[in-house]
């Protein structure tokens, strides 16, 4: 391999630097790149680590935060693609997030506390006392001027509600009228 060139003319391998030219201690660049690799083995447990080590802290969830908000801005369409494709692999669960989503959003509800005024409830309407429709929710029934919560009902409970104006005397008024005409139409079947 060696001709009759100085010993500093080749890496310690004996590779010829003079074809591949010279790098870090006397390395070929064949030998450099190779010491490389073996490096980047011997120690990338302890890199990958030191990077789950620093993504736990508040400054790495933010930075990694910003990268990802920065990465999902510049490619918008990937995003989109991956999310439809997403959802449509997991569409119970993605209705699941979009519900619990709505709750908290709309409602000032998670998920558990749904679920507790769910139990109170019985698993049935506050109004009918009808348990839920085959692939429908319980509507949840808040106050329109403040805004709280107060109860489960089914879409047709909701909706005569809304109807009614949050009015519990215009309900009354319309419970006495079924009930007067209930009556009467008692009355006409015993004549």
């Amino acid at each position: 391999m060696r001709t009759g060139r100085p010993k500093s003319q080749f890496c310690k391998r004996g590779h010829d630097t003079f074809v591949c030219g010279r790098t870090l201690e006397n390395l070929c660049r064949e030998c450099q790149r190779i010491h490389n690799k073996a490096s980047y083995r011997k120690f990338r447990e302890k890199r990958i680590q030191r990077a789950r080590d620093y993504r736990a802290t508040v400054e790495g969830k933010r930075k990694q935060h910003e990268r990802t908000r920065a990465w999902q801005k510049k490619n918008k369409d990937k995003v989109a693609i991956y999310h439809k494709k997403w959802r449509s692999l997991n569409q119970e669960r993605a209705e699941e997030t979009r519900r619990n989503y709505a709750l908290r959003a709309l409602y000032g509800l998670t998920a558990e506390q749904h679920r507790e005024l769910l139990k109170t409830q019985n698993n049935v309407c506050a109004i009918c006392q009808r348990g839920p429709q085959p692939r429908k929710h319980f509507s949840v029934d808040h106050d329109h001027i403040t805004g709280a919560v107060r109860g489960l009902l089914c879409g047709t409970c909701n909706l005569a509600i809304g109807y009614f104006r949050d009015s519990p005397e215009i309900t009354l008024r319309a419970a006495r009228y079924l009930t007067r005409h209930s009556q009467l139409h008692l009355v006409k079947e015993v004549s």
